[in-house]
């Protein structure tokens, strides 16, 4: 009988250049992000407009993030921090207060006592979220 040979790739995509591994399929194919899952199979449609409304909300959350990192940044220069610990010795004992948990949930997140009272968003906020977002 003959000998079949093991299945392997072709010898095409074994010898292509590592670019063309990592080429996203929508600049393979010179298509948009929302029309190449269309074009390669009508049931993977939905996939773009998904990865479009995921990058969103990553990006909204990592600019959240941004934001706060420039309001600690800023309030940093203070002197002494806003959100450094006290320390209160009366009748020979010692009380320790965490004021970073207190500056975060009050003053940077500004969290009400239930979910019914909506706010807005911090004045003191403004500025970082615009500089995160440009």
């Amino acid at each position: 009988p003959p000998h079949r040979r093991a299945t392997t790739l072709p010898r095409h995509r074994a010898t292509a250049p590592p670019h063309r591994a990592t080429t996203p399929p929508h600049r393979a194919m010179k298509m948009g992000s929302l029309e190449v899952w269309k074009s390669m199979a009508p049931w993977l449609a939905g996939i773009g407009p998904a990865s479009v409304a995921c990058t969103f909300f990553v990006n909204l959350y990592y600019n959240v993030i941004i934001a706060w990192a420039l309001l600690y940044l800023g309030y940093s220069f203070s002197s002494p921090l806003p959100w450094a610990e006290t320390s209160e010795t009366a009748n020979n004992v010692t009380t320790t207060t965490m004021n970073s948990h207190i500056f975060f949930t009050e003053e940077v997140l500004h969290l009400s006592e239930n979910m019914n009272e909506v706010g807005g968003i911090p004045w003191r906020m403004w500025l970082p979220f615009t500089v995160a977002w440009l």
